[in-house]
């Protein structure tokens, strides 16, 4: 399947597999000396997700139907990278309960997941 990517104010046709992780589109688009950046999936009806680097992109836009994916050029701080973990379920796939504090909001999509806002 071939993905739209959009990121930087252009756009790049992505060939992905069942087995292309996120941290392999990343490298597809991004530029030698590139700062860090995340991919993020983004879809009507589900808002917008930010994926780990391990993540499976196909797996989730199939999931949901349809959508798209943003790639965000952003400096990611060592504390952003943590707080994006948080968002994750944990190896017993269960998602962490309890207040979350981040510097910027979040919202729980349709199907589960949180989002960045």
């Amino acid at each position: 399947m071939i993905v739209k990517v959009i990121g930087d104010g252009s756009s790049t046709d992505v060939p992905v597999t069942p087995d292309t992780t996120s941290s392999d589109v990343i490298e597809c688009c991004r530029d030698p000396g590139d700062e860090s950046c995340d991919l993020i999936a983004v879809c009507p009806e589900h808002g917008e997700c930010p994926l780990r680097e391990t993540d499976h992109p196909l797996e989730i836009l199939q999931r949901w139907g349809s959508g798209r994916l943003v790639l965000r050029y952003t400096v990611l701080s060592t504390s952003d990278k943590m707080s994006l973990e948080i968002f994750h379920p944990g190896s017993d796939g269960v998602m962490p309960q309890g207040p979350i504090n981040l510097s910027r909001s979040s919202c729980l999509c349709k199907d589960g997941a949180y989002a960045h806002t």
